[in-house]
C-alpha cells in the first residue's frame, strides 16, 4: 500500500527517525514538517517558511532535526517543539551536503567543491580539520559517512574520494564510472557503498580497494538518491526519469518500480519494511515494501 502526503509544494529532501516512527519532509519553500508514520497525521511544523531546504537529518537521538539551507546556513530544532536550538553559518552558497556523526556531537558539510568543513554542534564553530583542497574543475554531487565515523565518502565529478576524518587525509579514490557520481550510500559494515550515476547506472563497490561488486541498470537517466535496507539484501534508488525501484541486490534484478514525478528524496525504515519518498510534484508518499517481491 502506498500513502500520499501533502506537503504544500515540492518536496527537496526527507529523512527517517532511527525507530521508524516519524519522518520529516523540506520542501523548496522552506518549511519543514514532522510526520507520525503510523497514522500519516502532521505532527507539527518544524519550520513554516526559509530559504530552500537542501538536506535533512535526524541527529541519532532523534530529538532534533539537521536542517540544510542553499543559502549556506544549518539550523538544528528541537522536534518536541519546533524550536531553533541552534542556527550555524557555514558560508558556503549553495550548501546541500552535510552528513552527522554517529555521537552526534560533530556534523561535517560541503558544498560544490573542497574544502568539507567539520563543525562543532556545541558551539557550532568549525574544527580545525578540513578535509580536501579546493579543485575548480569538479563539483561535489553528494557525500555519505561510514557508520562508525571515521571515514566520509564523497562524490566529485566521476569519481568517489574517501578520506579518514581525523587525519583529513585522502585514503582513496575509487573511478571507473562514466559519468558523474551523483548518490552515495554506504553498508551497514562500512566495507562497502552503493553509487548512482547521472548515466542511470548504480554500482555496488568496495570502499577499501574501489573493485566494483555488481552493476545495476534499472534507470534511463541520474539516479540522485540510494539507500539499502537493514539487511542490505534490496536497495531502493530514486531517479529524475520519476521513478522509484526496489533492487534485489543479490541478481541486480528490479522487484518493483513505480513511476511519478521525479524523486527528491529517498529515506527507508531500519527494517526495510516502509520508505518514504519525496517527489517533486506528489508531495511525500510513504511506500509499504513488505509486498514488493
Amino acid at each position: 500500500g502506498t500513502q500520499a502526503w501533502k506537503h504544500g509544494g515540492s518536496v527537496n529532501a526527507v529523512a527517517l527517525r532511527a525507530d521508524g516512527q516519524r519522518g520529516i519532509s523540506g520542501g523548496a519553500d522552506g518549511s519543514v514538517l514532522l510526520w507520525d508514520l503510523a497514522s500519516g497525521e502532521c505532527l507539527r511544523t518544524l519550520s513554516a517558511a526559509g530559504p530552500v531546504i537542501g538536506g535533512l537529518a535526524f541527529f541519532p537521538d532523534g530529538k532534533s532535526v539537521l536542517v540544510t539551507h542553499e543559502n549556506g546556513s544549518l539550523e538544528i530544532i528541537d522536534t518536541s517543539n519546533g524550536k531553533s536550538i541552534r542556527r550555524i553559518e557555514a558560508a558556503k552558497p549553495e550548501l546541500k551536503h552535510t552528513a552527522i556523526f554517529p555521537d552526534g556531537k560533530r556534523i561535517v558539510v560541503a558544498a560544490s567543491d573542497y574544502p568539507l568543513t567539520l563543525f562543532n554542534i556545541a558551539d557550532g564553530k568549525p574544527l580545525a580539520t578540513t578535509l580536501g583542497t579546493r579543485d575548480r574543475k569538479r563539483q561535489i554531487a553528494c557525500l555519505a559517512m561510514t557508520p562508525d565515523g571515521t571515514r566520509v565518502l564523497v562524490g566529485i565529478g566521476d569519481e568517489i574520494e574517501v578520506f579518514d576524518v581525523d587525519s583529513g587525509k585522502l585514503l582513496n579514490s575509487i573511478h571507473g564510472f562514466k559519468s558523474r557520481v551523483a548518490s552515495i550510500a554506504v553498508a551497514r559494515d562500512g566495507k562497502k557503498c552503493l553509487a548512482g550515476s547521472d548515466d542511470g547506472s548504480v554500482r555496488l563497490l568496495g570502499i577499501g580497494e574501489g573493485d566494483e561488486l555488481r552493476m545495476i541498470d534499472t534507470h534511463p537517466s541520474r539516479v540522485g538518491f540510494v539507500a539499502f535496507t537493514h539487511d542490505e539484501g534490496r536497495v531502493f534508488t530514486g531517479s529524475d526519469d520519476s521513478s522509484f525501484a526496489v533492487i534485489n541486490l543479490e541478481d541486480g534484478e528490479p522487484i518493483w518500480k513505480e513511476q511519478g514525478s521525479a524523486v527528491r528524496g529517498v529515506a527507508v525504515t531500519a527494517d526495510g519494511k516502509c520508505a518514504l519518498t519525496g517527489r517533486l510534484q506528489l508531495g511525500v508518499m510513504l511506500w509499504n515494501l513488505e509486498n514488493a517481491d
